[in-house]
């Protein structure tokens, strides 16, 4: 019984000689004249509209999580030196 591959490894991987010469369909890309989702790739500072304000709300929220964060890890503590003890 023999063996015989269906396909060779060499044909599937390389590339045909037209495309190896073929000029690339897009010389550059140009970020600044996107329009889709332009802010998740580009961010212009001087595009920004207004002043920036300082955000209350994330620093409370930042403070709360730390807050929330901090006591379970000392609860954990307690319960830990109260089960060593």
């Amino acid at each position: 019984m023999s063996y015989k591959p269906l396909f060779r490894l060499s044909t599937v991987l390389s590339l045909p000689d037209s495309l190896k010469n073929a000029a690339p369909i897009v010389d550059e890309l140009d970020f600044m004249d996107m329009q889709f989702m332009r802010s998740w790739v580009v961010y212009d500072s001087t595009l920004a509209v207004g002043p920036r304000e300082f955000r209350w709300g994330a620093l409370l929220g930042l403070s709360l999580a730390t807050a929330v964060s901090a006591s379970i890890w000392a609860g954990i503590g307690l319960i830990l030196t109260n089960l060593v003890n």
